[in-house]
């Protein structure tokens, strides 16, 4: 079985909801177009942690919520399995007796197959805990064991056939871990422990089901006739002829992760080794290295497979051991995303001694002296990271550190534990310029003569959650979430000017989460109330009045109520902005919103979307969910200086399966007329920075088109031509 990927391709932003799903192969070692269709998306998830694992069809499938993926032993490769069409909720069972069954934390059932999913719904629901624990098949129905009870599904058509809900002490919902069938009854493991009932009883009716016993367990073992269960604990447990269930003697370990049944023997994991019982007698298999966490255990043709915490799925072959996973960052909760010279970076500024970049269509990942990296900037050919511990880093590949016990650079350490907390990063007109937290000095200015130091007069310039160039000057966030100010920094005076609540000084609300710039160095600001915009007028040291405005869209003000995450400006100034209902798209005067993305119309894992940025050489948006990243494919870019470069895609065209024609590298505010090649005019767009989109009208004819193109003030320079065919 070889598990196809999806992509969605959006047709252009002015058309919601109206998408189609084209297939397309993603295998480890496939080719990867660098431009992507207008309109198409890309999953970014980690596959380091590896939950769940089983085989199907001679191939391995690993659960690394929310991705998934397959390895064929036999041929090598590795397949990303899209899961743009699963329940937007976490894979928690899969049972592959009869192909790929996999449940959900919201209740779902979902069967995959090579040629159609089906997914049946029936259990969600906004006041129940369906959430699917095991799924165990006896003849023609799965046992679901949920979080309410347990739970039968027609193996065909998924539909539910009975729900025993109320099936614990004195009729009360039972959390069900793990199901087995043993003679003529099933076994349940529960927050009550092993209780059992005969099959051939209702099930519905709690006085039909004993508790064997107290003991709480998490999977159970069929073997040589025999009943074995897995207790919390970590303790292997076996039912005796009496239905008594005993901890087996001498086990070597009292910490068992998971086991599997092979060959009438149980194999058995915990954090050390691999161990097979049999017989009653236990046998070490293989040891495991001290960084291999497991998480699960299967076998398939002789060789063991482990899923692990932050390795991605082991291969043990003799004495051979291999981290198997597909390309993707290290974590699908890093703090913050950040696009610098064409890479995207994955930044762990808590917890994480590790970065994932996104380069030449692969995910790498790299150590920067164990430092938690808070934020990263390229100035003059070199990479610079801001770090919560370890001060200020240099380069990406032959790093520095540039402050600590041998410093290169004399900054001031700070109090406190980490004494080199530096947290933001900019590139002020080909000057370093960096933040500093816990010192008396808040900002340092690379100049001719060395680091310039801000003195720090003002506890609010404690802590700055973003830095960016304004001009000649720099435009701060500080302070710890929720709150947060908006400061003016004068980089050659170090004046500073703090916008408050307060009327002519801001007129904003406390609790600030981000900002961006717009082409006309308006200031667009993201609020738990929405969102607000700023003009810098001249002399604002000078203690000139300044008061934000509020947007007003459809009547009402800009998301008014609504927290905004994050928000961006794009190169055609249009506005994204960020909640926990998705990401709005609204044009460059606020006169209509193009688009409203969520995990209902996108593959959008989730609604809750915390961060999101912009490559202008790309024109791709990274979006980072509270499950993971994704990223769309926009319509704008930065613009270019001339006609030099302009390409056209894609080109050919196939009315079959392509969906618009891209021009990208074009001049600002382009104009494009397209025409026939006899010249008859067909269309006419505008560029949103340096790309343009084209969508074509229905019915149009197969054949060669024109595109003329014309900047802002009239003057043409380009024509390219595109063949459309069938």
């Amino acid at each position: 079985m070889k598990l196809d990927a999806e992509n969605v391709f959006l047709p252009d932003l002015n058309r919601l909801i109206k998408f189609f799903i084209l297939s397309i192969l993603f295998c480890a070692n496939s080719f990867a177009q660098e431009k992507l269709p207008t309109g198409s998306w890309e999953t970014h998830y980690s596959y380091d942690q590896v939950e769940l694992i089983g085989s199907v069809a001679n191939e391995i499938v690993a659960i690394s919520n929310p991705g998934l993926f397959s390895y064929n032993p036999s041929e090598g490769w590795i397949d990303k399995i899209n899961p743009d069409e699963f329940p937007n909720s976490n894979i928690t069972a899969l049972n592959t007796d009869n192909g790929l069954i996999l449940g959900f934390e919201n209740g779902s059932i979902l069967r995959y197959s090579e040629s159609s999913i089906l997914v049946n719904e029936e259990l969600v629901s906004p006041s129940d805990d369906f959430k699917i624990n095991s799924i165990q098949q006896l003849n023609n129905l799965y046992f679901l064991g949920t979080n309410e009870g347990l739970v039968t599904v027609n193996i065909e058509t998924l539909e539910v056939r009975d729900a025993f809900l109320q099936i614990g002490e004195n009729a009360s919902n039972l959390r069900v871990f793990d199901i087995a069938f043993f003679e003529d009854s099933i076994y349940i493991s529960s927050n009550e422990g092993i209780k059992s009932a005969s099959l051939n009883t209702n099930l519905a009716d709690f006085n039909k089901w004993n508790t064997v016993s107290q003991i709480e367990t998490k999977e159970f073992y069929n073997l040589n006739a025999g009943l074995f269960a897995l207790s919390k604990s970590g303790s292997l447990l076996e039912r005796n002829e009496f239905g008594i269930w005993n901890d087996i003697t001498d086990q070597p370990s009292s910490n068992w992760v998971s086991g599997v049944v092979d060959n009438n023997s149980i194999f058995l994991v915990n954090d050390n080794a691999i161990y097979k019982y049999e017989q009653n007698t236990f046998t070490l298999i293989e040891e495991l290295s001290s960084d291999v966490t497991p998480t699960d255990i299967i076998i398939s043709t002789n060789q063991y497979y482990l899923g692990t915490s932050s390795m991605g799925l082991i291969k043990i072959e003799g004495s051979n051991t291999s981290s198997i996973y597909p390309s993707g960052p290290i974590s699908n909760s890093p703090t913050r995303i950040k696009v610098s010279n064409g890479k995207l970076f994955s930044l762990n500024e808590i917890g994480e001694d590790e970065i994932s970049y996104y380069d030449n269509l692969e995910w790498l990942s790299k150590s920067l002296f164990d430092a938690q990296i808070s934020d990263v900037e390229y100035i003059n050919n070199t990479y610079y990271f801001t770090s919560n511990n370890a001060g200020l880093i240099s380069g990406l590949e032959n790093s520095e550190l540039l402050t600590g016990i041998n410093p290169v650079i004399n900054v001031i350490p700070g109090t406190g534990n980490d004494q080199y907390q530096f947290t933001s990063i900019a590139n002020l007109n080909g000057s370093l310029t960096f933040t500093q937290t816990n010192s008396v000095v808040y900002l340092y200015k690379d100049t001719d003569t060395g680091l310039l130091p801000f003195a720090k007069p003002d506890s609010r310039l404690n802590y700055t959650r973003k830095l960016s160039p304004l001009g000649s000057d720099l435009i701060a966030l500080t302070g710890n979430l929720p709150s947060g100010n908006i400061v003016i920094i004068d980089s050659e005076n170090q004046d500073y000017r703090i916008f408050t609540a307060t009327e002519n000084n801001g007129n904003l609300p406390g609790n600030i989460f981000c900002f961006d710039i717009d082409s006309d160095e308006r200031i667009w600001i993201g609020t738990n109330n929405g969102v607000y915009f700023m003009d810098i007028p001249f002399g604002v040291f000078d203690f000139v009045a300044v008061n934000a405005d509020r947007p007003i869209f459809e009547g009402r003000y800009l998301l008014e109520g609504r927290t905004v995450n994050d928000l961006l400006i794009d190169s055609g100034d249009r506005l994204w902005t960020a909640t926990d209902l998705g990401v709005r798209v609204f044009d460059a005067n606020l006169d209509e919103e193009l688009a409203f993305f969520n995990s209902s119309n996108s593959p959008m894992p989730s609604n809750k979307v915390l961060d999101i940025e912009f490559d202008s050489s790309t024109g791709k948006i990274y979006i980072l969910t509270d499950r993971g990243l994704v990223t769309y494919q926009s319509n704008a870019t930065k613009p270019a200086p001339d006609y030099e470069k302009v390409s056209i895609y894609p080109n050919p065209y196939s009315l079959q399966k392509d969906n618009t024609i891209t021009l990208t590298n074009l001049k600002n505010n382009s104009r494009i007329t397209i025409t026939t090649a006899g010249g008859s005019f067909i269309d006419e767009v505008s560029s949103n920075g340096g790309t343009a989109t084209w969508t074509l009208p229905n019915g149009i004819a197969p054949g060669v088109y024109l595109f003329y193109t014309s900047d802002r003030f009239g003057e043409e320079g380009f024509i390219g031509k595109a063949v459309i065919i069938p």
